[in-house]
């Protein structure tokens, strides 16, 4: 079942500028993996949301059977710092 599985999955947050999220991006993200941490290239579309989240397929821990969960990216769309925000620093 997918709750017995999701215990094999890996979440990972990423947190995206909002030009990015608007106009889609290409992010190089590093994960902890079974032995050595692992490296991935994602490709975001354009227009993705605050919140969205994104299941790659035997990208997680390893199971019993010798398959993997999944690796859930969970997409955090930063916001842009006003002018004021910048002289406040």
């Amino acid at each position: 079942t997918r709750r017995r599985a999701a215990r094999y999955d890996l979440n990972y947050r990423l947190t995206l500028a909002p030009e990015a999220a608007a106009q889609g991006t290409v992010v190089e993200i590093s994960y902890p993996g079974d032995e050595v941490p692992q490296r991935l290239k994602v490709r975001l579309p354009a227009g993705i949301k605050d919140g969205s989240r994104l299941r790659l397929t035997g990208r997680g821990r390893l199971k019993p059977d010798q398959s993997r969960g999944d690796l859930v990216l969970t997409v955090s769309v930063g916001r842009r710092p006003a002018v004021d925000d910048l002289w406040r620093t």
